[in-house]
C-alpha cells in the first residue's frame, strides 16, 4: 500500500481518536477544578469558611462553628459575644472539636499572630464528602478580612 494517500489515511484515522483522547483529558482537568479546592481569591469568596468562637456554659467554657464570610454582619449583629481571634490554648481544642463534630481531616489549621488584636487564620481541610476546602483571612474580635 505505497499510495501517495497513505498519509491521508492515517491522518482520517489517527484523528478521531487524539480528539477523543483530549477531549476526555480536558473535560477530566476541567472536573478537577470545578470540584476541586478553589482559594478564596480564585472566584467567588463569599462561601469562604471562617471560624467564630462564643463564650458559652461549656466544660471548655467556649463553642464555635464555621461560618461563610458572607455572613459575617449578621452574624456579629445577633450574636454581640463572637470574636474571630483563635487563643493559642484553644487552637488545638477547636481543631479536635471541628474533626469529632464536622468529621473534618485537616490538612492545615495554623494561626499566626500579626498585631495585638489581629490574628492571621489558614485553614485547609477535607470535609466528610472528601471536599477540599480552604481560606486564609484576617481576624480580629468582630471583623474579618479575606
Amino acid at each position: 500500500m505505497k499510495s501517495r494517500w497513505i498519509h491521508l489515511v492515517i491522518a482520517i484515522a489517527v484523528s478521531p481518536i487524539s480528539a477523543y483522547v483530549i477531549f476526555w483529558m480536558a473535560l477530566y482537568v476541567a472536573a478537577g477544578l470545578s470540584e476541586g479546592w478553589h482559594p478564596a481569591w480564585f472566584g467567588d469568596s463569599s462561601n469562604a469558611d471562617i471560624v467564630v468562637v462564643l463564650p458559652d456554659s461549656s466544660r471548655e467554657g467556649f463553642s464555635a462553628e464555621m461560618i461563610p464570610v458572607s455572613t459575617v454582619a449578621e452574624y456579629t449583629a445577633s450574636h454581640r459575644e463572637a470574636t474571630f481571634l483563635i487563643s493559642a490554648d484553644r487552637q488545638n481544642q477547636l481543631k479536635k472539636r471541628f474533626e469529632d463534630d464536622l468529621k473534618l481531616s485537616w490538612n492545615s489549621f495554623e494561626v499566626k499572630q500579626i498585631s495585638d488584636g489581629q490574628q492571621e487564620i489558614t485553614l485547609y481541610f477535607m470535609d466528610r464528602t472528601n471536599d477540599s476546602h480552604g481560606s486564609r483571612y484576617k481576624a480580629s474580635k468582630n471583623s474579618v478580612e479575606l
